[in-house]
């Protein structure tokens, strides 16, 4: 039976009083019968002469916001503190006549609507001449793209002859090696929600994605490198789509033009690698795989063979994803002059605040059209360009009210037996899919016993998620710390929580079961039922406070007590887990990085003894994290992309046999991995050296 749900209804249900507001009061009791008892008088003094108002003239300058706007922005980029910066831009707006959002004419609406496919409310959405609630998720996006791509750029190296600098190219290949680090692939059919991508900030802080949703956190992140270069550099991504048997269009790849080049680099987040050009060489072209058949041949492997056709590049289509806010006037006005201008009447301004903000759909298809074949489709991805409206709520600016959900589609979140339905936001089962029920305590999970909406299930369920969402609503978490390059905060708050984790996960494993579940179900019957049953007898009495405070108490729990025991250690196992892996994995990032650093004071003719034994530590430190990961959580859904990161590791140390080793048993398992990334083990195996 379908059901309707608060989408607040995982969250505790605190009820709040508020207070009157007793300065306003004075002012409407005192202050306004004194003016009035005052203009009478003068009138009696002055008898029939009129009464002239005072004049006086507002000589405050107005508020600065653009200066409070750079300086948050400088320190925090959020999604509260964008929110706040909307609020902040609006005030702006009401006070600056320089600073005004062109507005669309009829035609440009017109020529918009038809280019992006938009509806009447999508568009009005684009033409607002003040910036939205959806516009905060677009800023929020944006800047954590831009801090990843910073922090994945190489400063040029000035030798004594040359300098050495990272080519676009090179960017483009770098970030997306990263995004794949970052990104485990799951396939759609296994995520929980499958009618709508994820938003690319979203999938890049849950570290886990589709094909498709990859390819989307690439393309948003390719936007942000090169901000303080030559436009004429910059890197423009694509979806490529072929057609599949039904002649419906099929994800394929990403394509990546870089500034006035006439070629289409072609990157497959399917395998995880860009598509190898002619003899194994470099990254593969479109209009070479067009005309070359030996180009995706040459992925046929064994019984395994790449998925795609020559025939089917002929006819693909060329798709460019621009969100609905980027494509806004108001969003250009602020990328280009309140972010960048050097004064506001006549007042210096704090740092220009680099970040691509703002696309224009008709530039991105001129410059396109020049490089893609006449015969190929060139559109917009209408689920890009309102992909963000789609998915959040109206408080976010989106229009999603909700989606029919089963929740047995949240293995161990309820019984086996549970049907129930239930209508939820997207946000909300995004939320609840990021926490692993399956490990979820089994005497819990009863759905007339513990209810998710209310009561103790609700509690229960929250302080069992709460450790596992930190990584998406917290902006000092670790996973958001490295994602923006801040790797040492991230590796040493991981530290600190692996012992704490390691403790709780013994300490249920050594616990006498039989006198464990004995305490925890008297903890129910005896303390937690009674205490929410008073708590709910008491809404609206005087008792109210007193039985909150009491369901409170509940939850102040000591470490030995059957119920921590139980629930923490409930924890321990999928976090340590989790934490272990991204120990490792930033550990890889760090050692990548100077690897690249190490590879382009080599091309400047530059030596780096000191940064180079430091790159040695790294990588033996990164393999390490690999191997304990992999000794400690053998079946964990992540081991087998572990197994890939060591085998990266293992190359970089030079341990060619163990890497080769790693790659083909890789290539051999099944239902773990997919075809496509087992192909992509075979072909890193065949490209090492046969001699080592």
């Amino acid at each position: 039976m379908s059901q309707q749900v608060n989408p607040e209804s995982i969250r505790d249900d605190v009820s709040t009083t508020g207070r009157p507001a007793r300065n306003y009061l004075l002012l409407a009791w005192v202050i306004v019968p004194a003016a009035l008892l005052l203009a009478v008088l003068i009138y009696l003094v002055r008898g029939d002469s009129p009464v002239e108002a005072p004049t006086t003239s507002d000589t405050r300058e107005p508020e600065n916001y653009l200066q409070q706007i750079r300086s948050t922005l400088a320190r925090q980029t959020d999604l509260a503190t964008c929110r706040v910066i909307v609020a902040q831009l609006n005030s702006h707006l009401r006070q600056s006549e320089e600073h005004q959002p062109a507005k669309l004419t009829t035609q440009q609406s017109e020529q918009l609507a038809n280019l992006l496919g938009l509806q009447s409310d999508e568009l009005a959405e684009l033409g607002s001449t003040t910036f939205t609630p959806l516009d905060a998720r677009h800023l929020e996006s944006c800047f954590l793209f831009r801090d990843a791509a910073k922090s994945l750029e190489l400063s040029p190296m000035k030798g004594s002859t040359v300098t050495a600098k990272q080519s676009s190219l090179d960017r483009a290949k770098e970030g997306f090696a990263w995004v794949m680090r970052q990104v485990r692939l799951v396939p759609a059919e296994k995520q929980v929600v499958t009618d709508l991508p994820t938003p690319p900030a979203l999938v890049l802080r849950r570290g886990t994605g589709s094909a498709l949703e990859r390819a989307l956190v690439y393309l948003a992140l390719l936007e942000q490198f090169g901000l303080d270069e030559d436009e004429t550099l910059g890197l423009q991504g694509v979806l490529m789509f072929v057609p599949d048997e039904k002649g419906q269009p099929r994800f394929w790849c990403c394509g990546v033009t870089i500034g006035n080049e006439t070629a289409v680099y072609l990157f497959d987040p399917r395998m995880g690698l860009p598509l190898p050009g002619p003899q194994g060489k470099g990254i593969a072209t479109l209009e070479q795989a067009t005309t070359d058949p030996s180009i995706l041949n040459q992925l046929k492997i064994d019984k395994l063979a790449y998925d795609i056709t020559p025939e089917q590049v002929k006819t693909a289509t060329v798709s460019i994803v621009c969100p609905l806010s980027a494509a806004s006037p108001r969003m250009r006005l602020l990328q280009d002059k309140m972010l960048r201008d050097r004064a506001w009447r006549g007042k210096p301004l704090p740092h220009q605040v680099r970040v691509r903000l703002a696309e224009d759909p008709f530039q991105i298809q001129t410059s396109l059209r020049k490089v893609v074949s006449q015969t190929q489709s060139l559109n917009f991805w209408k689920q890009g360009v309102t992909l963000s409206r789609q998915f959040f709520g109206k408080d976010d600016g989106g229009v999603d009210t909700g989606i029919p959900f089963p929740i047995a589609k949240l293995n161990g979140f309820s019984t086996a037996e549970d049907r129930s339905t239930y209508r939820l936001p997207r946000e909300q089962i995004f939320n609840l899919s990021m926490v692993p029920w399956e490990e979820y305590p089994a005497v819990f999970r009863d759905p007339q016993q513990f209810r998710f909406d209310m009561g103790l299930g609700q509690r229960l369920r929250g302080i069992y998620a709460a450790p596992f969402l930190g990584a998406l609503t917290d902006p000092k978490s670790p996973r958001e710390q490295a994602l923006r390059g801040n790797f040492k905060t991230a590796v040493q708050d991981l530290a600190m929580q692996a012992p704490v984790l390691l403790t709780a996960r013994n300490r249920l494993q050594e616990a006498n079961v039989e006198e464990l579940y004995r305490g925890v179900s008297d903890w129910i019957l005896e303390k937690a039922n009674p205490a929410f049953a008073f708590q709910l007898r008491s809404r609206g009495t005087p008792e109210e406070p007193r039985a909150n405070r009491m369901v409170d108490e509940l939850f102040k729990w000591r470490g030995t007590e059957p119920i921590a025991i139980l629930l923490t250690g409930a924890i321990a196992g999928p976090r340590s887990a989790e934490v272990m892996y991204q120990l490792a994995l930033y550990r890889q990032e760090q050692a990548h990085r100077q690897e690249l650093r190490l590879a382009l004071a080599k091309q400047a003719g530059l030596t780096l003894p000191g940064e180079n034994t430091e790159a040695e530590l790294l990588w033996k430190d990164t393999e390490n994290y690999w191997r304990e990961f992999l000794e400690n959580h053998p079946n964990r859904p992540a081991s087998s992309v572990a197994r890939l990161r060591q085998a990266e590791s293992q190359i970089a140390r030079g341990e060619v046999r163990l890497a080769r080793s790693n790659l083909e048993q890789l290539a051999t398992l099944q239902g773990t991995i997919t075809d496509l990334e087992r192909l992509a083990c075979l072909w890193l195996a065949n490209q090492l050296p046969s001699d080592q």
